[in-house]
């Protein structure tokens, strides 16, 4: 499942040029990428989720009532969040490639060290189909 999200996710905005919006194909992806992610994290190393958690949930109150979050709120979020999973030094799932393929979805680009250096406002929608995935993936881990 996650290959295939991955190989979607490239497939629709890796080299084709065109923006993707908050569309079905969109929210499809998201809900995927957040429901590995909180499986992966939940199975692997659970102590990380209430430390992102938090962070998600400081950032979406944030946002609330905005129709997109702007790249100033999106990159020291994302920044925040690949820092708190590397600490952890588990990452053999790959979870941070998986955020920068959605994120890249909206122009998103990291440097060398998987720092966000860039990326064009990205719909609230589309983070809060990625926090239900997040949930529903929790969910399933959890069991």
């Amino acid at each position: 499942m996650k290959k295939l999200c991955l190989f979607l996710i490239f497939a629709l905005a890796g080299c084709s040029g065109f923006q993707i919006k908050d569309d079905a194909t969109t929210n499809l992806l998201a809900y995927a990428a957040g429901k590995t992610m909180a499986i992966s994290i939940n199975k692997v190393k659970p102590e990380v989720d209430k430390e992102l958690t938090s962070e998600w949930v400081d950032f979406m109150e944030r946002n609330a009532g905005n129709e997109t979050v702007q790249p100033s709120e999106m990159m020291p979020f994302f920044n925040r969040c690949v820092m708190i999973v590397t600490a952890y030094e588990f990452d053999k799932y790959g979870l941070i490639g998986d955020l920068t393929m959605l994120m890249s979805i909206y122009g998103g680009q990291t440097n060398e060290v998987g720092q966000m250096t860039t990326i064009q406002p990205v719909p609230y929608a589309i983070l809060k189909t990625f926090e239900i995935g997040y949930a529903n993936g929790r969910a399933v881990a959890r069991k």
